[in-house]
């Protein structure tokens, strides 16, 4: 829960500095939501399998599941994520936030597990459409 509030604070920093107005009624319709809903947490499920399970489970590997070598894992999996989320034109401090995101999941997916992260992000991504109007 704790994660999934600050993926929120996150989000909504994010919102500021693109200059959204987070508070305006937003026209949702219930059949159009429910399917992003459910494809926030299939595309949620594919990036976190490959970003946590995969790749952070190598760099784990490689370094040898030493302490440094899990911080050093999240790091650069986190460096990864950020960059496949990279647009044109993006602000350096609105990536630095998204680098931030993939941080604070890659702990949660050390500490609780791929399901944790999945669930996490699915629900972000559900949020951030349903109620923040997007992120873009």
């Amino acid at each position: 829960m704790l994660f999934y509030i600050l993926s929120l604070v996150v989000a909504i920093t994010i919102l500021l500095i693109n200059g959204s107005d987070i508070l305006v009624a937003r026209d949702i319709r219930l059949g159009a939501s429910f399917l992003f809903v459910i494809s926030s947490f299939l595309e949620s499920f594919g990036e976190e399998i490959f970003v946590w399970l995969f790749l952070m489970g190598f760099f784990i590997n490689l370094f040898v599941k030493s302490s440094v070598g899990i911080i050093l894992s999240i790091m650069i999996s986190s460096l990864i994520w950020s960059t496949n989320h990279f647009i044109i034109g993006i602000l350096l401090i609105k990536f630095a936030l998204i680098f931030l995101l993939g941080i604070l999941w890659g702990i949660l997916m050390h500490k609780k597990g791929i399901e944790s992260t999945v669930i996490v992000h699915g629900f972000y991504n559900s949020t951030a459409y349903l109620f923040l109007g997007g992120l873009d």
